[in-house]
């Protein structure tokens, strides 16, 4: 009896401690658990750094767009945000990209001056960068046409670039006929010719025929030599190279981000000169666009949504040099005509394009929802693939 007592007493005790030891687990488990992919260690939350070039409406649809990819895939109390803003508390975007550089997961970037800035600081922290025309130059890459749209080191991205697909069919679309296109350059802006060799790429496949004009950033005297070996001397004048592609093509195309568009001289010659002879123009993003006819606006929110997905991959356990740099989602690019210079060049648009500045007045990626913008996305990396 004495035997069976003590069994059953050591049997108790066990089962006890058992429980008791069960309960102690459960309540040190804490709640949203997550183990980093790479350390093993468990992390209760992420840290993001927000680093924006301006606090206006535009910035403000990327990050709206950038948490909402990340709210999607993570709990809400998970992910920690501290944003910067260049130009508040006399911060630069150096001084940004220093706090930055330490204490977070990912660091999140709008504006190219800002991914230059935090690109020269931050070598580990990945990075993700959205309101970016010119990645290949800014990190330092070759330019050329057959990138891969890697970086190679901690940058990923969305390039504000819309396909070139979409490109040509708006400037199909603003032009009665379309034979020959004039591409529009400063000197030395390597991305503004990357842009327009990948477009020139189109155009070819379209059997269309294209003219390069690299513009001056003022009027100069060229030296040549002659055949009899007399030297020549040529007023090369900004104006007479517009006039020119004016006069020899159906429309004029200047890229997004263009350095042209910090030159209001010559771009209201190009405006002017367009007006007279009825050519249409496409200008690559909204600066540009106050001068051109038509343009294609690539929503920010989609943009912010697309990069906080790659965010979300990277938190996961990806590496940011391994995921792509993708295009905007052509399902949210919306065609823009500018309703002054349409007028004043007798071009009337179908109700599929808006007018730019009531467009941009009345813009509120409010209206964007999550589930649209995440199937932008799959629409994006489609065309992506096709045009590479």
């Amino acid at each position: 009896m004495k035997v069976r007592k003590i069994i059953s007493l050591l049997m108790i005790t066990a089962m006890t401690l058992n429980m008791v030891g069960c309960t102690d687990n459960k309540s040190t488990e804490p709640d949203n658990v997550i183990i980093d992919p790479v350390t093993g260690e468990e992390i209760h939350s992420y840290n993001i750094a927000v680093c924006l070039s301006e606090d206006n409406t535009r910035s403000s649809a990327y990050v709206a767009g950038f948490k909402a990819a990340l709210n999607k895939r993570f709990p809400d109390d998970i992910i920690n945000y501290q944003q910067f803003v260049s130009g508040q508390d006399s911060n630069t975007p150096r001084d940004i990209a220093i706090s930055a550089s330490s204490g977070y997961n990912v660091v999140f970037t709008c504006g190219e001056e800002m991914l230059d800035a935090t690109q020269q600081v931050i070598k580990i922290v990945p990075i993700v960068a959205c309101d970016v025309y010119d990645f290949q130059g800014i990190t330092g890459l070759e330019m050329t046409t057959d990138w891969d749209k890697y970086t190679g080191r901690n940058i990923t991205g969305v390039s504000n670039i819309p396909p070139y697909g979409p490109q040509l069919s708006i400037m199909i679309e603003a032009s009665n006929k379309l034979f020959t296109v004039g591409l529009l350059q400063a000197e030395d802006d390597h991305n503004a010719d990357f842009q327009n060799q990948m477009f020139i790429k189109k155009l070819k496949e379209a059997n269309i025929k294209y003219y390069l004009y690299t513009l001056p950033p003022k009027d100069y005297d060229e030296e040549s030599v002659n055949l009899e070996g007399d030297t020549v001397i040529t007023h090369v004048n900004r104006e007479d190279l517009i006039k020119d592609a004016c006069q020899k093509c159906d429309v004029l195309y200047i890229p997004g981000g263009s350095s042209l568009g910090s030159d209001k001289e010559i771009m209201q010659m190009i405006r002017n000169q367009s007006v007279m002879t009825c050519t249409p123009t496409y200008g690559g993003d909204t600066r540009l666009a106050e001068y051109t006819t038509v343009t294609l606006f690539s929503d920010p929110y989609d943009l912010g949504y697309q990069a906080g997905k790659k965010a979300a991959s990277i938190l996961k356990g990806s590496s940011a040099k391994d995921i792509k740099i993708s295009n905007c989602s052509e399902k949210y690019c919306t065609k823009l005509y500018n309703g002054p210079i349409a007028r004043a060049s007798f071009i009337e648009f179908p109700k599929s394009f808006a007018e730019l500045n009531t467009f941009l007045k009345d813009y509120s990626f409010e209206e964007l929802t999550v589930e649209d913008t995440e199937e932008a996305e799959s629409d994006a990396d489609n065309t992506e693939e096709q045009e590479n």
